[in-house]
């Protein structure tokens, strides 16, 4: 009797086990991995609370998540829950995740730590603008080739509202230096603002069939948008509530040029010929080591009469001409403010184009 009930004791228990293991395997398959490689049912996992956009992990989604998230998208080497940072679950973090957290914190109605489903019929969300739908012109150029850099940090400004915005007090100098540089790096695809800098440079010598990057007594010319300054007089001091090129973020950009981009002070010229640049804006941007940066405005303005402007159609009137400091120019930058402008936004292009000079 002994051997029979060893045999069937023996079936009962291979039979259990064979059960307990196709039930694992079935959980498993049920189941998605929430940490690690450690599955977890259903009970588990709703005990497990998961902060997609947290990617910082100080238990909350906020700014400090999106320079982070940047961070880590610009290659540099810093902790991130890299769970919570797949805010689309697409098993990844890359832009396309940058892109929702951003629209997110910039409080648009989005869900973090949602799938998309893929659709081939959707392959982009329906087109709701006032032009017609098209596809992107043109083909990115640069040493990242049409990449586009967000900075944001609500701590770089303080203003309740009196008084001027453009108030130099109003503004973290510091703060605004720091997202200068790190955007410079980003838009580089460098860990610094001053690989940044060499990168860009030597891009664009590329870019004309020339090698190397900046070299002393190279020019730059920087190309400032100062509608609201002079619009309707001669008035050099600035005391308009129009909107102008941020004076904070013209000096942090002068300083990153001078400290990291090891430019020389008296090859840097800030200019826009149909305006007039705030006495305490150039003066604030021409001190220290940043003395010798030239400052062009309408009323110092020279026209290059070498490079009339040849238009599209003909019309009557003076011939129109680039400014001589940007002809000279072997770098121009575009410090563009997006803003209302009439009926339009403005925008980069609209603004490099109010560049040009004027004759008489």
């Amino acid at each position: 009797m002994k051997k029979p009930f060893k045999k069937i004791l023996f079936i009962i228990i291979f039979t259990t086990l064979s059960l307990a293991v196709l039930f694992l395997i079935k959980t498993i398959k049920n189941t998605s991995t929430i940490y690690g490689d450690e599955p977890m049912n259903d009970n588990q996992q709703n005990k497990v609370t998961i902060q997609y956009g947290d990617i910082n992990g100080d238990g909350s989604v906020n700014v400090g998540d999106g320079v982070v998230m940047k961070k880590h998208l610009a290659g540099l080497n810093i902790n991130i829950d890299a769970i919570a940072g797949d805010v689309n679950l697409d098993g990844t973090i890359n832009t396309s995740d940058a892109v929702l957290l951003m629209k997110y914190l910039a409080g648009i109605k989005v869900e973090l730590g949602i799938a998309k489903q893929p659709d081939e019929s959707d392959t982009h969300a329906p087109y709701d603008g006032a032009y017609p739908y098209h596809e992107p012109y043109g083909t990115g150029i640069g040493v990242m080739p049409g990449r586009v850099v967000w900075s944001h940090n609500p701590d770089s400004v303080e203003w309740d509202g009196n008084g001027y915005w453009w108030e130099p007090t109003h503004f973290n100098e510091n703060i605004i230096l720091q997202m200068v540089n790190q955007s410079i790096a980003s838009l580089g695809g460098k860990e610094t603002a001053k690989e940044g800098w060499s990168a860009l440079f030597t891009e664009n010598k590329k870019s004309h069939n020339k090698n190397n990057g900046y070299i002393k007594g190279e020019k730059i010319a920087i190309k400032a948008n100062i509608n609201g300054s002079g619009v309707f007089d001669d008035d050099f001091s600035g005391k308009t509530q129009m909107s102008y090129t941020n004076p904070v973020l013209l000096k942090t950009l002068l300083l990153s040029l001078v400290q990291e981009g090891g430019v020389n002070p008296s090859d840097i010229t800030v200019y826009d010929v149909s305006r007039i640049f705030p006495n305490y804006m150039v003066e604030m941007c021409t001190q220290n080591e940043l003395q010798g940066i030239h400052f062009i405005g309408r009323n110092n303005g020279i026209a290059d009469e070498q490079t009339p402007i040849h238009w599209s159609y003909s019309f009557s009137g003076k011939i129109n001409y680039l400014p001589t400091c940007v002809t000279e120019a072997t770098y121009v930058i575009n410090l563009a403010n997006l803003k209302g402008h009439s009926l339009s936004m403005e925008i980069p292009y609209d603004h490099q184009r109010e560049q040009i000079y004027i004759n008489g």
